[in-house]
């Protein structure tokens, strides 16, 4: 099992503002279904969010507090 991180800007449209989603999934593809059955995409082909990092994301400054935001779900 490996952990993805799906991170939030600034923008309205995403589920949450800044900060991120983690997933537990065995690969990416399985951690994006996963996350779009919780956040359908608002356009086909998309991801409701601005990046998705592999578990190099632990290892960021972002990690340790995205503009005084941390992990806002856990699926």
């Amino acid at each position: 099992m490996n952990n993805y991180y799906f991170t939030f800007g600034s923008s309205e449209t995403f589920p949450f503002q800044y900060g991120w989603v983690k997933v537990g999934a065995k690969s990416k593809q399985e951690a994006i279904e996963e996350y779009n059955r919780n956040f359908p995409p608002l356009n086909e082909n998309t991801v409701n969010c601005s990046f998705i990092y592999g578990e190099e994301f632990e290892k960021t400054d972002m990690f340790k507090g995205r503009f005084g935001d941390y992990c806002h779900l856990e699926l």
